[in-house]
């Protein structure tokens, strides 16, 4: 096992968006981020991996992405992250070349336009190179409907966005650990 020891005081320089007291979309508040993360370095323990991780994600809320990128990125730094800010561009990408790296995870919101992360489901059982990869979609909502849908249409696991940064990380360690089963 490695230790990272990760310092965020320059950090928020360089990340455009985190500073904003209050994400526009949602109405989450992240304004302590810029006052309690840049003054504590914060400890990860990471664990080695035999090939590197490849993660498919797709969100319409490029806030959302990029909170989830960092989480994910600060936690594992090899990550290898595929973002698309709509379920459109990532089934393309998915359903195209095959020489692609068989992703370990692939994350959908639920709520996009144009196709639901529902519907994305649907169209990657099509394909047997994403049978066994673990699928996960992501949502605001708990509506015992959508996760059904989701679940009967090959989601792996259902699971609610997070509001607050502590969760951010839970959700990218629980992200990580099923790119690792």
């Amino acid at each position: 096992m490695r230790l990272v020891l990760l310092n965020f005081n320059n950090w928020f320089n360089a990340a455009p968006g985190i500073n904003a007291t209050q994400n526009q979309n949602t109405g989450r508040d992240f304004k302590f981020l810029k006052f309690v993360l840049p003054a504590f370095p914060i400890l990860f323990s990471m664990t080695k991996t035999d090939s590197p991780i490849h993660i498919v994600m797709a969100d319409d809320d490029a806030e959302d992405l990029e909170l989830l990128q960092m989480a994910i990125q600060s936690i594992e730094p090899g990550v290898q992250l595929h973002l698309f800010s709509n379920g459109i561009s990532a089934l393309q990408y998915l359903m195209g070349d095959d020489s692609i790296p068989t992703p370990s995870l692939i994350v959908f919101d639920y709520n996009m336009p144009q196709k639901n992360g529902a519907q994305l489901l649907l169209s990657l059982n099509e394909d047997a190179r994403y049978s066994s990869t673990p699928k996960i979609i992501l949502s605001t909502s708990n509506a015992p409907l959508h996760i059904e849908e989701c679940l009967n249409n090959g989601a792996t696991d259902y699971l609610i966005k997070p509001f607050h940064l502590q969760e951010c990380y839970d959700l990218a360690r629980k992200l990580l650990r099923f790119c690792r089963a």
